[in-house]
């Protein structure tokens, strides 16, 4: 009986552990496709981007002379607690960063 136990909660524990791991390699791979994407555009005009993603939300000043594109996406989570519906709203954003001759220098992305 002893065994049983002891190898069901190793057998649990495994999967567990398993499942932690592959979580961590899928972000890993997330993150990894995303540097490969948002990079792959390093050099490139500002207008073949437009092309690809439409317009920009909005425009800023980058300081020096060139603009910043900003693409928002808004994404609504929620979920039940102790009864009650709660939501929260999340801004994800990818800002692609353009010189003054348009040529895409730097980017950046996140969630606010």
């Amino acid at each position: 009986m002893m065994k049983k136990y002891i190898y069901l909660l190793f057998l649990t524990l495994s999967i567990v552990l398993i499942g932690c791991v592959s979580q961590q390699e899928l972000q890993i791979q997330k993150i990894e496709k995303t540097k490969k994407i948002m990079g792959s555009w390093m050099g490139a005009h500002k207008s073949r981007l437009i092309q690809s993603w439409g317009p920009p939300t909005r425009y800023d000043s980058d300081g020096q002379g060139g603009e910043i594109l900003i693409y928002e996406y808004t994404r609504t989570v929620g979920a039940y607690v102790y009864g009650s519906y709660m939501q929260r709203t999340f801004v994800d954003y990818k800002e692609m960063f353009a010189n003054k001759e348009g040529i895409i220098y730097y980017w950046r992305k996140g969630t606010r």
